[in-house]
């Protein structure tokens, strides 16, 4: 999703003083709009290099956030606290929707909002990164990428 995209869709359900989580947040974009929006922002990446990237955003930028690099399902992130919960394009790299969708979930806190994007390869993108980029398709589930795999 491009950085406009999402910070259109982060301005509809980001609002200040709200608690903010990304997972799979290097390099920071989002975190970083979420925390202009006047949120608190808190990031979990399995990338020590990318939660670095994202550090780095954050002083460059003088905001702040909690990046911790975790296991997406070794959080050490409490169950619940959140406001909003975003992930774009973490749950491609599973083979099912089910555990990703339910780790959002429970760390959203009642009434919360689950914002998870996921990338559509397989349409005419999939096909195009069959020729262009096979190595980086193989990485990803396609079988996830439509709205009835995801409820």
């Amino acid at each position: 999703m491009a950085i406009g995209h999402r910070r259109g869709l982060l301005v509809q359900f980001v609002r200040p003083g709200n608690r903010f989580l990304e997972i799979g947040s290097a390099p920071g974009f989002a975190l970083k709009c979420a925390a202009t929006l006047g949120a608190v922002a808190s990031g979990l990446d399995y990338s020590a290099t990318g939660v670095h990237e994202t550090l780095a955003l954050f002083i460059r930028v003088e905001l702040e956030a909690d990046t911790r690099c975790k296991y997406i399902f070794a959080t050490t992130f409490a169950d619940g606290p959140f406001d909003v919960v975003h992930s774009a394009g973490v749950s491609k790299h599973f083979d099912g929707s089910g555990e990703i969708v339910d780790l959002h979930r429970r760390l959203l806190r009642p009434g919360g909002v689950a914002l998870i994007t996921i990338p559509n390869l397989s349409g005419i993108s999939g096909r195009i990164s069959k020729w262009t980029d096979p190595n980086n398709l193989a990485i990803h589930s396609t079988n996830i990428m439509s709205l009835e795999a995801l409820l």
